[in-house]
């Protein structure tokens, strides 16, 4: 083996046809073989603690490739979206890094940007931290999926930590991202739902199922949501597939799909704040057509209600609406409670999401 290949490994590895021809690459990291067993490409950037295959900005064509460097970036690089057919950089993080440590997070979470966002933690280097195994630091990224930053260091309130599991669970086309139970990005908890084992779509509704280890028994947990829309179980993909194959095998990671669900389709995000003192609604509409409706929330908690009324969405292919509402209540105590919104299509049905929320 070329000594330029070495310590090219990731804690696992991928299937995919990069390159289009039928028949499968093999993703071990920083280098990618070829189905014939020669190297497609290596980009020479040494072992990365994570990286993950698929559509990760709707806008670009072809599939991405999202690194999270453990080997140090001297010229940054720490976080790397590539393209999987050359290895060639698409965008990184401009800063050096010593360690970016785990699995980061790439995943849709965020319904205001387009496709998935991207997040990674350093390890901290002080001399303060050395009794600690891979203790967090303040140096953290999130971005979205074309390379835009949206915070950083202190300022970023995502502080996911070195590995976050995330799961399609409620009725709406983002991932709700597993912290003590399952909590939209934001920071309200959806369900109390243990940290998993594995998460995949075992029953075939395109929403996820929690695999629990506890004392003497195995548990799967299933979302009780209605779904929002109808679509084709995750495991026909074969990106999703092929990670949720590997995840005994190395490290266990986070599998992403060969589609985006919030770019294929219209969706409706519904979001309570942690304080429950105001409701922040998203409408988009899918890349490939309009969207024309009437948005109303319909079912609120008893003695809760928001100011809205019906509005009129007109959204051309691709488009974003959102508001953000103030909540009339009561004091309340800490409980369960839900709320709906619903938007009436023009020509086809109309999409309800129904959404839980604890404090």
């Amino acid at each position: 083996m070329p000594r330029r290949f070495k310590g090219q490994g990731d804690h696992a590895c991928l299937c995919g046809d990069v390159d289009g021809d039928g028949c499968d690459e093999v993703l071990i990291g920083s280098l990618t073989i070829d189905h014939d067993g020669t190297v497609l490409w290596c980009n020479g950037r040494g072992h990365s603690d994570a990286h993950y295959y698929g559509d990760i900005d709707p806008h670009r064509p072809g599939m991405e490739l999202a690194f999270v460097y453990e080997t140090p970036q001297r010229k940054g690089g720490g976080l790397f979206m590539a393209d999987p057919v050359t290895g060639e950089e698409i965008w990184k993080l401009p800063v050096p890094t010593h360690h970016v440590h785990g699995s980061g997070l790439c995943a849709d979470v965020a319904p205001a940007y387009p496709g998935l966002e991207f997040y990674g933690q350093e390890v901290d280097q002080s001399n303060n931290s050395k009794e600690k195994t891979h203790p967090q630091s303040d140096n953290r990224w999130f971005y979205t999926a074309n390379g835009t930053l949206l915070s950083s260091y202190t300022n970023c309130t995502y502080r996911y930590g070195n590995g976050v599991r995330n799961a399609f669970w409620d009725a709406d086309l983002q991932r709700e991202v597993f912290k003590g139970g399952l909590w939209d990005h934001e920071g309200t908890q959806i369900a109390k739902v243990p940290g998993p084992m594995m998460v995949v779509d075992l029953f075939g509704d395109w929403r996820e199922e929690v695999i629990a280890a506890f004392p003497g028994e195995i548990r799967i947990y299933t979302t009780d949501i209605p779904a929002m829309d109808r679509r084709v179980t995750l495991m026909r993909d074969a990106s999703y597939r092929s990670r949720i194959t590997m995840w005994t095998s190395g490290y266990d990671q986070q599998p992403i799909l060969l589609t985006i669900p919030s770019a294929e389709a219209p969706g409706i995000s519904l979001r309570v704040a942690p304080n429950g003192r105001s409701l922040t609604l998203d409408v988009n509409a899918s890349l490939n057509a309009p969207l024309k409706g009437e948005l109303e929330v319909t079912e609120m908690p008893k003695d809760w209600s928001v100011d809205l009324g019906k509005v009129r969405i007109d959204l051309p292919a691709g488009g974003h609406w959102t508001k953000t509402l103030k909540i009339k209540r009561p004091p309340y105590p800490k409980g369960h409670y839900e709320a709906t919104v619903r938007l009436a299509r023009e020509g086809a049905p109309a999409l309800v999401v129904h959404q839980p929320f604890n404090f």
